[in-house]
């Protein structure tokens, strides 16, 4: 099924067709540009600025215009002039994705963590509050989902359905975030302490190792630590060892020798 929605401006005819594909969905942009004169030929230029949530790899195929960025917008715009004879006319189409549908997959991890939380909670002293919560992100989430279930008149309104189903779910993800907060002060659910206590243990155990280390150290600084003693060489001996003086023989005289014999 395709809608066309189709604006003049000048001489130029912007025609948005939205229709869906198997398992995709993408958006058409028609640009129909008219020459009114009978007898001369004239240039059109065909010009057309794309939603603001588009990126050049969400454009899927632009023929043969070009796709430029305006800086002072802040949005891309395709761009293309043509030479068009009396009379005649010149059609582009852009075919861009459908990124105006937020995926079904993150709004349903959002409901099942605020089942979640709204369970925990409810052991708590926060209970009514969670319960509150709970039923406000249920309600947003339910509006953003039948909001996408219906289709659009024209692409204008899809587009202006998903900016307003973005608001909802920032005000999900904000309900989510103070749900967390509760259950972080809650007493049935002490995480604060918890890590508080692990923290304690870790300088703990850090600091006896730093002292083990610096009793070691001392004990063995005090530990007489023996000395190894050289044992000289032969040579070293022989050199050091005293010199044996010789004895010269004694020689006996004549007196002596005279006592010797009368005592015989």
């Amino acid at each position: 099924m395709r809608r066309i929605f189709q604006k003049p401006i000048l001489f130029l005819f912007l025609v948005f067709a939205f229709f869906v594909k198997p398992l995709e969905a993408s958006v058409v942009m028609k640009l129909i540009g008219i020459n009114p004169s009978e007898t001369r030929d004239r240039k059109v230029v065909l010009k057309a600025y794309l939603p603001e949530e588009i990126e050049p790899e969400n454009v899927i195929d632009k023929v043969d215009m070009d796709l430029v960025y305006d800086t002072k917008e802040g949005m891309y715009y395709v761009f293309g002039e043509y030479t068009v004879p009396p009379g005649g006319n010149v059609e582009r189409e852009v075919e861009i994705e459908d990124v105006w549908v937020i995926p079904a997959e993150e709004i349903e991890n959002l409901r099942k963590e605020t089942m979640k939380t709204a369970e925990l909670l409810s052991r708590t002293e926060y209970r009514a509050r969670a319960l509150f919560l709970k039923e406000s992100i249920e309600s947003k989430l339910n509006q953003i989902e039948r909001r996408q279930k219906i289709a659009a008149v024209n692409p204008q309104k899809h587009v202006s359905n998903y900016r307003e189903n973005v608001a909802l779910l920032e005000a999900v993800k904000t309900d989510v975030m103070f749900a967390r907060s509760l259950m972080s002060q809650a007493k049935g659910v002490p995480h604060a302490l918890v890590w508080k206590i692990f923290i304690w243990v870790v300088v703990f155990l850090g600091l006896l190792g730093l002292t083990f280390y610096f009793v070691w150290q001392k004990q063995m600084k005090s530990v007489d630590v023996p000395f190894e003693i050289d044992e000289p060489s032969p040579e070293e001996l022989l050199a050091s060892s005293p010199k044996k003086t010789t004895q010269e023989p004694k020689t006996m005289k004549s007196d002596d020798l005279k006592r010797m014999m009368d005592q015989e």
